[in-house]
């Protein structure tokens, strides 16, 4: 590699640790987990959570990422969750799709005994009560 290659690499990578990663796919940046990784040969201490964190907040092309790159689709974290459980309980169901179609598990039950499902329905009904107890109360005003 010439000195001039080396130098740019260097410029281009000057943020390349696991933290600025982590940051990238809480954000929901493709562009730098993909530099940060695949660039810059970032390596992710956790896939596994890379991948949980991109399905609660929803950053579908993320998710699929991290799936291409071999995680597990049925990965479940301290509390049993999978990529499934986290992206159908914040309502995700664009996220949810994909590790779906990468073959997840839709009867996985977490410590609790839920399965993604479950949750998906729990989330609606807190979310519709929710709604419900602000428009009763904005009434009262």
């Amino acid at each position: 590699m010439s000195g001039i290659r080396r130098f740019i690499n260097r410029i281009k990578c000057r943020d390349a640790d696991t933290h600025s990663l982590i940051i990238a796919v809480r954000s929901g940046n493709l562009a730098k987990v993909k530099r940060l990784m695949l660039d810059c040969g970032v390596e992710p201490i956790d896939p596994e959570f890379m991948l949980l964190e991109a399905a609660s907040r929803g950053h579908v092309d993320i998710v699929r990422f991290f799936l291409e790159y071999g995680v597990d689709p049925n990965v479940q974290d301290n509390d049993g969750w999978t990529p499934l459980h986290r992206a159908l309980w914040f309502c995700n169901v664009d996220a949810a799709r994909v590790p779906l179609d990468h073959g997840a598990g839709l009867t996985i039950r977490d410590n609790e005994g839920r399965t993604p499902l479950t949750l998906l329905l729990l989330a609606t009904v807190l979310s519709t009560l929710s709604t419900a107890v602000i428009a009763r109360n904005s009434l009262r005003s």
